[in-house]
């Protein structure tokens, strides 16, 4: 098997493991009834052979890089559609399968007129965005703001962006929890503990 395959090959061991088990136990309440579509031992045991399964898959290609361009860009030599479909996965998370339904509900048309525009401003970077960056041979979009805008604009950029990932994250681990809430059956006072991992 070709190298290239690899990671595709075990994200589909991973779907084959994740789905058959995802739904098929319960998980029992507070109450004692049985929730439907609860966590069992086997989704455990899931999670962590994924876990698993990326920290060897990031290790084994870890030791074939040999400088940060391979790390950070590929050698700029990697398929574009992998590209693409990297960037779809990056872009879903927990919040878009907990909030996205709610949004549809209340604001419907606003939210559909969001999602059409998606495709128009992916053609837009595409193609006259992303070749104007590529121009400059660098490894991210703060040193081309540094090239263009000096030094105090990379860096307010910079922390802006981490700021929003960090404001992300939290609302990320926050939704994720309520929903593990609801999932394992538990009171809401549980949840300092769920989004802190000490449960």
């Amino acid at each position: 098997m070709t190298r290239d395959r690899r990671p595709l090959l075990m994200a589909g061991i991973g779907c084959l493991l994740w789905f058959p088990t995802a739904s098929l136990w319960g998980a029992e309440a507070v109450d004692g009834s049985t929730v439907s579509g609860g966590l069992h031992w086997v989704d455990g045991v899931v999670v962590a052979l994924y876990a698993c399964g990326m920290l060897a898959l990031g290790w084994h290609f870890g030791r074939k890089q040999k400088s940060t361009d391979e790390y950070f860009v590929g050698n700029r030599s990697m398929n574009p559609v992998l590209i693409g479909v990297s960037l779809f996965a990056t872009l879903f998370s927990t919040i878009s399968y907990l909030s996205t339904p709610g949004e549809l509900i209340n604001h419907g048309p606003v939210v559909l007129i969001g999602v059409v525009s998606i495709p128009i401003c992916y053609y837009i970077v595409g193609y006259f965005m992303v070749p104007v960056y590529m121009q400059y041979r660098v490894t991210s979009a703060y040193e081309l703001l540094e090239i263009r805008l000096g030094l105090s604009v990379r860096m307010t950029g910079a922390v802006l962006f981490v700021l929003l990932r960090l404001m992300w994250m939290a609302i990320l681990i926050f939704l994720a929890s309520k929903a593990m809430i609801v999932m394992l059956g538990l009171e809401p006072q549980w949840l300092p503990g769920v989004a802190c991992g000490r449960l």
